[in-house]
């Protein structure tokens, strides 16, 4: 966009103008081509400068309405406004600085809390004021030729929204921590790191193996059976009103795997050769329901092997013919990736020929 409407004077000071919108406001890039610079008038729009003037509801009236505003900064970032000051008076963001063969300034307007979408109309006129000499020798508007855009909103151009809205995305500054022993039972605590805004609104979500733990929204985490032997770790997504949330994960903590315990008998410590023997294993595991293998071994010697089923953690493992004399048999559980393994104290057997 330019400025292209020469109001008064002749020639003078012009701009282009860059204009993006953002949810709640207009953000506005001007650079001036004035190569020679001018504040020495009291009035500021004597002074070099660039106006916005904008109207969020886009009234065209012949008389500003409570959400108009025009905003004025010049060459040095002084700022000058007019309409209703209880409302206007805060909405402008500026910044300006002098460049070779003129000046380059920035705004950002918002409008009052009205929220942008594709097509969307604000009321929209720029201007750029020349002086020389402590008078303003000319003016140059983008579209209102009457010279009265400081009173008249109905000659004002119209801007529309196009494409799509980007947001700017919150940034994660320190990433979150997570602290706490790695063990069943014990409770997991965070700090939630520092983030490019201030005071926004955190949500929690820990994770298992990378995966999220259904329910585990909370700052805390209570470590439980099925966490054994995986790794924890803590995502907190940030979200502010007019900014893409943002997610950032903390370090992991490793969970150590629960102990268990087996025992096992068989069903005939007294039998004779030829008889078939089973021996009955019992896995128990603090919270975890114990999967993996059984190993019945005969005096060192594996034997027979079953697979516990998942379904408390008790198995039945039929034992090949038993030679006559005395067997030593120990059951050994071989664990799992949640469970250690163990071993269950010696079962004898007396095995006598027919």
């Amino acid at each position: 966009m330019s400025t292209d409407q020469q109001v008064s004077g002749t020639g003078g000071a012009s701009a282009t103008v860059k204009v993006l919108f953002s949810d709640h406001a207009v953000n506005l890039l001007y650079q001036v081509t004035d190569p020679t610079l001018d504040d020495t008038a009291g009035n500021s729009y004597e002074q070099d400068s660039v106006e916005a003037f904008v109207s969020p509801t886009n009234a065209k009236t012949p008389v500003f309405g409570g959400q108009d505003g025009q905003f004025r900064v010049n060459f040095r970032n002084k700022q000058a406004f007019g309409g209703d000051a209880a409302v206007v008076g805060n909405r402008l963001t500026s910044a300006a600085k002098v460049v070779p063969g003129g000046y380059v300034v920035e705004m950002r307007i918002t409008l009052g809390g009205k929220k942008l979408e594709q097509g969307s109309t604000v009321g929209l006129e720029l201007q750029v004021n020349d002086a020389t000499g402590g008078t303003r020798t000319a003016v140059r508007t983008w579209a209102d030729p009457s010279g009265l855009s400081y009173q008249d909103t109905s000659n004002w151009g119209v801007a529309v929204v196009k494409g799509t809205l980007a947001a700017p995305a919150l940034k994660n500054s320190t990433a979150p921590s997570i602290s706490g022993s790695g063990r069943v039972g014990s409770i997991l605590t965070s700090t939630p790191g520092t983030w490019s805004e201030p005071a926004p609104t955190l949500a929690y979500q820990w994770t298992r193996n990378g995966k999220p733990i259904a329910g585990a929204k909370d700052p805390t985490y209570q470590l439980a059976g099925g966490d054994a032997g995986t790794v924890i770790a803590l995502t907190v997504t940030a979200a502010k009103d007019g900014f893409t949330p943002a997610a950032a994960s903390s370090n992991t903590i490793a969970v150590a795997k629960v102990g268990s315990s087996t025992s096992g008998s068989v069903n005939r410590p007294i039998s004779f050769t030829g008889r078939g023997i089973v021996y009955t294993a019992q896995v128990r595991a603090s919270g975890v329901n114990p999967t993996g293998k059984v190993t019945v071994f005969d005096s060192g010697r594996p034997i027979a092997t079953a697979t516990l089923d998942g379904s408390g953690g008790r198995v039945v493992v039929p034992l090949p013919r038993l030679s006559s004399g005395i067997h030593v048999l120990v059951g050994r559980y071989s664990g799992s990736g949640q469970v250690q393994g163990s071993i269950a104290w010696p079962d004898f057997v007396f095995v006598f020929r027919l």
